[in-house]
């Protein structure tokens, strides 16, 4: 009988050791380890940006691909979504925006919305796939840039850059003078 409680109890120890620090490896479940969390970056500075997805343009296939407006929900961010000139309009007019994310295609008539617009936001122009030549066009004319891929750190990176340069008073818009 002590021989059976001795193994029972050697038992009950592995098992406590195994589930300890163990990784829980259900299907779906590669990244959970028992008694810790997935972490997420957090912005330095929370904004509220509009996602221009402008049917035409880059950014829904962007967003569809790289999760753009959850990925700023997750970070802290409060992103809306316009989908035409009227609805972005309508968003600009109606509450306080401090970036409109939109691809660099459509950049020149979100600055001349945003400027009609009493929203003082800065407009990001963000590139989808673009070849190198593009890539290096889009830097020359563009302060700021986002670069949609899967490092979602790039994205969150440039809004927290642009918003620290905005609270000092700086980057009243993304474009360099030309």
């Amino acid at each position: 009988m002590s021989k059976l409680r001795a193994m029972l109890g050697a038992m009950a120890v592995m098992a406590a050791g195994f589930l300890a620090g163990s990784v829980a490896a259900g299907c779906g479940d590669k990244f959970v380890v028992l008694g810790r969390g997935v972490r997420f970056a957090r912005a330095k500075y929370p904004a509220r940006i509009v996602i221009y997805k402008n049917p035409a343009s880059h950014i829904p296939a962007a967003d569809k691909e790289y999760m753009l407006e959850s990925t700023l929900k997750l970070a802290g961010h409060k992103p809306s979504v316009a989908e035409n000139p009227g609805e972005l309009r309508k968003l600009l007019n109606a509450g306080k925006y401090d970036l409109v994310l939109g691809d660099i295609s459509d950049t020149n008539s979100l600055e001349g919305t945003v400027h009609a617009s009493s929203s003082g936001a800065t407009v990001i122009p963000v590139v989808y796939n673009p070849t190198g030549a593009e890539l290096l066009e889009a830097e020359r004319q563009y302060n700021c840039l986002v670069k949609a891929s899967k490092k979602n750190t790039d994205l969150l990176s440039v809004i927290d850059e642009t918003m620290l340069a905005r609270s000092k008073g700086a980057a009243a818009n993304c474009a360099k003078p030309r």
